[in-house]
């Protein structure tokens, strides 16, 4: 909290940014006024990163409070603001670009589910599997498909269309055995799991 003092409103964004997850899983009050504090902050700045940053993480705050109606917007400022700087990025930055996106994809997909609004969340995850697949040689991404692919997997089963939701979980599994071989896999199967998938793998398997 003392490097609230430093006068630059670049570093202080990422600060209040930081405190606000530190105190998510314990005090949602406190993440949350972090969290807007950031945003106000952020809405000063020209630094594009801080702006949609700060979005992300009062996002998740919101979510976490069961409000996703509020997220929504803030989610959707994000990936546009996260599109522009992919479109700007070097080429040695595209990857960390997208999978920032990714997960602006993946947040806001979140949000339209829990508002019910299914159609929206698994357009939006696809948006960010389609993002990644050029990287899905990595494994750390081939997890994190997997996981948008239960997502989506889940979001199509909440609005009855079950071909879709199958399909969707047998790419998830489909990326999971491609995965067999590597050290990681059982490591990469728990990091799915503790991210609180959606449809949980077992369900994958009938």
């Amino acid at each position: 909290k003392k490097d609230l003092e430093n006068p630059e409103i670049v570093y202080k964004v990422g600060v209040l940014n930081e405190l606000a997850w530190e105190y998510l899983d314990r005090d949602l009050r406190e993440a949350h006024l972090y969290a807007q504090r950031a945003v106000d902050l952020a809405d000063r700045n020209i630094n594009l990163k801080d702006y949609g940053d700060s979005r992300m993480r009062l996002g998740s705050v919101l979510i976490k409070q069961e409000k996703a109606e509020k997220a929504i917007p803030l989610f959707e400022e994000a990936v546009e603001v996260r599109r522009q700087l992919r479109a700007r990025a070097l080429t040695d930055d595209q990857f960390y670009a997208a999978i920032n996106l990714a997960g602006a994809y993946d947040n806001l997909s979140i949000a339209y589910s829990m508002n019910l609004d299914f159609q929206n969340s698994v357009r939006n995850e696809a948006l960010a599997i389609e993002l990644l697949k050029p990287h899905q040689d990595i494994p750390a991404v081939s997890y994190m498909i997997a996981s948008f692919y239960n997502n989506r997997a889940d979001g199509f089963q909440k609005y009855d269309r079950f071909v879709e939701a199958l399909a969707a979980c047998d790419s998830a599994k489909i990326f999971l055995q491609n995965l067999d071989a590597s050290a990681d896999f059982e490591r990469g199967r728990n990091l799915l799991i503790d991210a609180q998938i959606h449809m949980d793998l077992a369900q994958c398997d009938d």
